[in-house]
């Protein structure tokens, strides 16, 4: 409940006794002669009251008030401002229009029983002390109380006449330009804004003057007017003829100067006067350079004998442009490099200690160094593998000049690019945090699409000199726990696993899952040779356990493994289950195994299945063919060619970080559900074997 600071009582109390009042007395009617408050045409209208909880604590509950303008219209309806101790108020413009203005004050509401309001009416009047005579007039013209019919045109002719100081006699014609020409203070000096008035009159016009211009040309000065003749007041004007005499005069002047004399402006004289100048200077050209270079006949092929002297010239039996001699060592030439390669294939093969993350930093490495050759500016960026959706990926790039960090001509700027090709960072400035270094920070919306994004920076280091940096992360936004409870109805050929996935991320997801039956625990599912294979999706809520069966169908009695692989993104989680299926009638001989988690999915069960071999099937053998069985091939012979060279390297570039399943199954070479560094490992320890 709300109260105005006059109420000393409850309103819901003041209207109940109301009511009760006029109920028990007789019917009557009530006056009451409001007293507004007034305020001038040239002042601001300040409206308020406090408003106070039943306990009179001030409250800011919101209050609105609604005004109306004296011919009935609304004037504004808008919500009260509120301070602290419960003033509510409203401040309104000055208007010219007098009148009452109807208005009203309320807060609360009537569905929760603490609606009041309150009459704010009040009037503008016109300030007389300050009231120019338009407003004056303007009052008198709308005052309430005005009447026109006991002034009628007679009446007031009537009194005007009858004014005994009244004279016509004093206003004559020449009476007035007497005045005004007698006048102290007149002035032909001074017109005010007069001719500025002239000048912006619209219809003013320079070329309407009537016979003023035949009145100036053909009047009295027109005998003595010269505007086609050399003639001045004093003197006359030169004529072209004076200008060409003047001319062969000065030319003859200067030639029968028996002073002057040519030889002193030999060559000779002038070379020598120049070389021995003392404040002469080689490298002080002025515009000489750019005036050479500007010349639009200058060519740069024309050297007459000069290319032809240094080729035959004294050097010719001491250059050495067609083989790889020089004056200290010499050039590589095509056998030298073949020489290196083969060296350097032999080092590599023979390194034990390669890492894929020593691969994957080499790699980032040079990347930089080839985007920055050819120049001594180096750029390189920050490698991030992956970020989980609404945490922040943090991009830092390190700008260096001659080897030291240098900043930038500007700050690079930074796009980013997501799993669709949806630009969702243009262009932005990143920010420095030191010299040479930038850092820029996305936040990844919860529920962003799942997969490989791009980063892509464009650094202009000098003017015109961009360079561009680029970089691939994966967001990952909701990995799953997969656990292959039991294998049940072993009995062939329709058998059923019981499996529960469960969603460890902070949003809901749609995972994609396959599941298959193999004979052999290296036996990845999808390459064409599962027993059995299947392939569905299903949407489990963050923080969520899906239980079901999965059913598949052997053909035969025997060992098997059942497998189920659950995508998210770029990456998966696997679980794994050994069993042993039998034929109708037969007692099953238990079945054993276990299921697993990958991908970091955490999931794990009493019995895992040990991969104990990284290359998946990839042949079989006939015992009853007469052919040669064929050659086991390289695991990193990608396209089983015999050989393990660039061909493959292109073949397995194709898949790095896609998602499985791979149209080439060879490319993960270690089975884990993914293509990365640890695959190209693998390539570079085959590499160029048979």
């Amino acid at each position: 409940m709300f109260k105005y600071v006059e109420q000393t009582f409850s309103m819901k109390f003041a209207l109940f006794f109301l009511t009760a009042v006029l109920a028990f007395c007789c019917s009557f009617k009530t006056v009451f002669a409001a007293v507004y408050s007034e305020f001038s045409t040239t002042t601001a209208v300040v409206l308020g009251e406090f408003v106070y909880n039943d306990d009179f604590s001030p409250t800011t509950t919101p209050c609105y008030i609604q005004v109306y303008n004296p011919g009935g219209s609304l004037h504004t309806d808008t919500l009260m401002s509120a301070d602290s101790n419960g003033w509510h108020y409203i401040s309104l413009l000055p208007t010219t229009t007098v009148g009452t203005y109807p208005s009203s004050m309320h807060c609360g509401a009537t569905s929760t029983g603490d609606f009041i309001r309150q009459d704010k009416t009040f009037r503008v009047i016109n300030d007389q002390s300050s009231a120019s005579a338009s407003e004056l007039a303007s009052a008198v013209w709308n005052a309430d109380s005005r009447t026109l019919t006991n002034l009628s045109t007679s009446s007031i002719a009537e009194a005007v006449w009858s004014n005994t100081n009244r004279t016509l006699s004093d206003y004559a014609t020449s009476s007035i330009a007497s005045a005004v020409w007698s006048n102290g203070t007149r002035s032909l000096t001074t017109f005010g804004s007069l001719i500025a008035d002239i000048w912006s009159n619209p219809s003013r016009t320079i070329s309407s003057f009537g016979a003023l211009a035949a009145d100036i040309w053909n009047g009295a000065y027109a005998p003595t007017r010269n505007l086609t003749d050399a003639s001045l007041s004093s003197g006359s004007l030169a004529t072209l003829s004076d200008v060409n005499s003047s001319s062969s005069t000065i030319a003859s002047a200067v030639w029968s100067n028996t002073n002057r004399t040519l030889s002193d402006y030999a060559t000779s004289s002038i070379a020598s006067a120049v070389w021995s100048n003392g404040t002469r200077s080689l490298t002080t050209f002025g515009s000489l350079i750019a005036d050479i270079w500007a010349n639009p006949s200058r060519t740069i092929s024309s050297f007459g004998a000069l290319a032809a002297d240094i080729w035959n010239g004294a050097y010719a039996p001491t250059r050495n442009l067609t083989d790889a001699s020089l004056s200290s060592g010499s050039l590589a030439t095509l056998s030298d490099v073949n020489s290196a390669t083969t060296t350097a294939t032999t080092a590599i093969n023979a390194n034990t200690n390669l890492a894929s993350t020593s691969l994957a930093a080499d790699i980032a490495i040079n990347k930089a160094l080839i985007e920055g050759i050819g120049s001594s500016w180096v750029t390189s960026l920050s490698d991030t593998a992956s970020i989980m959706s609404s945490k922040s990926y943090r991009a830092k790039l390190y700008v260096s000049n001659l080897g030291e960090l240098t900043d930038s001509l500007v700050n690079p700027l930074i796009s980013i690019y997501d799993v669709n090709r949806n630009l969702v960072v243009s262009s932005v400035t990143m920010t420095k945090i030191a010299t040479g270094i930038y850092e820029y920070v996305y936040l990844v919306p919860n529920g962003a699409e799942q997969g490989n994004w791009e980063t892509i920076i464009n650094t202009e280091v000098e003017s015109g000199q961009v360079i561009q940096t680029n970089d691939y992360w994966e967001v990952r936004g909701s990995p799953a726990q997969v656990i292959i409870n039991s294998v049940s109805d072993l009995t062939v050929p329709s058998i059923a696993a019981n499996i529960t996935i469960t969603n460890e991320g902070l949003s809901g997801y749609e995972y994609q899952y396959e599941w298959c039956v193999v004979s052999s625990a290296n036996n990845a599912c999808g390459d064409n040779d599962d027993i059995f294979h299947a392939t569905a999706a299903k949407y489990i809520n963050a923080a969520e356990d899906w239980n079901t069966t999965l059913t598949a169908t052997v053909p035969s009695a025997g060992d098997y493994i059942f497998k189920l692989i659950v995508y998210f993104g770029t990456e998966s989680s696997g679980s794994s289950r050994s069993f042993t299926a039998v034929s109708s009638g037969t007692t099953s001989g238990g079945g054993g195994g276990g299921g697993g988690g990958g991908g970091g999915a955490g999931a794990t069960t009493p019995a895992p299945v040990v991969i104990t071999t990284p290359a998946p099937s990839q042949e079989t053998t006939s015992t009853t063919s007469t052919e040669p069985v064929k050659a086991k091939r390289r695991i990193a012979d990608l396209n089983d060619d015999g050989r393990v060279n660039a061909v493959d390297f292109s073949i397995l570039l194709a898949f790095y970080k896609t998602r499985p399943p791979f149209a080439n199954p060879y490319a993960d070479m270690n089975i884990d559900n993914k293509v990365d560094a640890v695959d190209f490992s693998i390539l570079l320890s085959d590499w160029d074997k048979k």
